[in-house]
């Protein structure tokens, strides 16, 4: 390796600034990187004491030693510079000093700004929530119950049957003007119903009965039934038969499909098969006696498109007609707890008006049972129609307060089967232990004088025995009803004496 050196510059040269020339203007020649400075050189050339190229290794502890000398002593570590540099570094930091000012000068008005912003934003929070503060004292409380006061507020009657009528056939005659590309004949018409409190319920499917089906003599309906002899290698079609042999005697004119539960769980068990199912059938029916089978069996499909089997039942013969044509009029709907909007279906565009108008005055009327809180949670009523580009018509909107009308509380099946049985666990042990939510037996807590609850202590099972029944069992030792498989095998080694 060669040692590259720099080579000594006149003195006149050391004053002079690099000046270039271009098309904009005069600008400063900036350096080669091929020149190093001469406190670089001087220092290598103290370090060393000779002009023999350095080892990397040497390079390494030179490094150390000026990197360890540097934090020994700060000041001497800095580099001296020239007279051309100074001149260089003097102009280049009038510029840096400026700029500096000047940003500092637009920081100093942004924050002083901000901090304007940020204490108004603070005193009208503060504002708002002594405003609303105010609100509630004049205001009172939330209701809780009804009072008399609020009940003689609601009306007789939401909506005349005339009125309806006429609010129909302007729907109706708008829908004719525009007809749906999509839908066509088959458009169908429902009440949308907005609640003043969101109802405090399980989310579930309801059904309501209604005067008219929304049905056409042409739409497929599919019953289900139970099987006349049970098995996995039991043939379904003498069901099938059975059944369409006694409809046809007993006079049902609806076109009804039969489909045997065995030929349900075999052909329609996949994921796809059930979405499928779905939409070849306008409505299901089920034999009232496996309904809870099919209804787990079909899963969320149906529950969500509101298509779960109506149950019928078809034990006796001289019922059974009637009992399916009554299951037609049954609309099922959707009752949520998380939005204010509920939705039933009273009528299609090939329905009469007169069959719509009087669907929806019954439904009207059914909803002072049927709907969580009565007419008094109703907030508005609207007839629209069921496609994507909704065209709604107010019927009805409530003047009431919506302070005094209380969240109304429905309990569902699962939650009262729950309570009945913490009840009943309550009872047998005499109030020692008790179920909590999770569905875990405990022992039952007292609340302690501070006004918190003792700890809590899981139930071992051996201290539920009762000592007075000698078959009683707990749950894990329960023997299984499934029938071992494989040959039994006899033990010879124990011998029975019969006396």
């Amino acid at each position: 390796m060669k040692l590259k050196t720099v080579k000594n510059k006149a003195s006149s040269d050391k004053t002079l600034v690099g000046i270039k020339k271009t098309k904009n203007g005069i600008q400063k020649a900036k350096k080669s990187k091929k020149t190093l400075k001469e406190s670089t050189v001087n220092a290598t050339a103290a370090g060393t004491g000779t002009s023999t190229p350095l080892t990397f290794a040497e390079k390494k502890v030179l490094s150390v030693k000026r990197k360890s000398n540097a934090a020994k002593n700060p000041d001497e570590s800095k580099p001296t510079l020239s007279s051309a540099d100074s001149v260089l570094v003097t102009k280049k930091s009038k510029k840096q000093i400026n700029k500096a000012s000047e940003k500092s000068k637009n920081t100093d008005e942004n924050s002083s700004k901000q901090e304007t912003n940020s204490d108004w934003n603070t005193k009208a929070w503060t504002l708002i929530k002594e405003l609303k503060k105010k609100e509630k004292k004049e205001g009172g409380n939330v209701a809780t119950t009804v009072s008399e006061e609020t009940m003689a507020l609601v009306p007789t009657q939401l909506i005349s049957k005339d009125s309806f009528k006429k609010v129909f056939k302007v729907l109706q005659s708008q829908v004719e003007k525009n007809p749906n590309k999509l839908f066509g004949g088959d458009l169908k018409y429902s009440i949308q119903i907005t609640a003043a409190k969101i109802p405090r319920c399980p989310l579930r499917n309801s059904r309501i009965t209604l005067p008219f089906p929304v049905l056409r003599d042409v739409d497929e309906i599919c019953l289900i039934v139970a099987d006349l002899k049970r098995g996995r290698t039991v043939d379904f079609q003498p069901t099938q038969e059975h059944w369409e042999d006694k409809l046809r005697e007993l006079g049902v004119t609806n076109p009804i499909q039969i489909m045997p539960f065995q030929q349900l769980k075999q052909d329609y068990r996949a994921f796809d098969m059930k979405r499928k199912l779905v939409h070849r059938f306008e409505r299901f029916l089920v034999d009232a006696r496996i309904d809870g089978h099919v209804f787990s069996f079909l899963g969320s499909h149906f529950a969500k498109r509101c298509k779960n089997p109506v149950a019928v039942k078809l034990d006796k013969e001289e019922n059974i007609k009637k009992n399916i044509e009554k299951a037609l009029h049954v609309q099922t709907y959707r009752q949520g707890n998380s939005g204010t909007t509920t939705d039933i279906k009273i009528g299609a565009q090939w329905m009469p008006a007169d069959q719509v108008v009087e669907n929806g005055m019954n439904m009207l009327e059914q909803l002072k049972t049927v709907y969580p809180g009565g007419w008094l949670n109703i907030l508005a009523l609207h007839l629209c129609t069921c496609s994507e580009k909704m065209s709604t018509f107010p019927l009805y909107v409530s003047v009431i307060d919506p302070n005094l009308i209380p969240t109304p509380m429905v309990i569902g099946p699962k939650e009262k089967f729950i309570k009945k049985q913490k009840d009943l666990i309550k009872k047998r042990t005499g109030g020692m232990y008790e179920v909590d939510d999770d569905g875990i037996v405990q022992k039952a807590r007292k609340m302690n004088d501070d006004g918190t609850l003792e700890s809590e202590e899981e139930l071992v099972m051996d201290e539920l025995e009762n000592e007075q029944d000698d078959n009683w069992l707990p749950y894990d030792d329960e023997p299984s009803n499934k029938e071992r498989g494989g040959r039994v095998r006899h033990r010879h080694d124990i011998k029975i004496r019969v006396k």
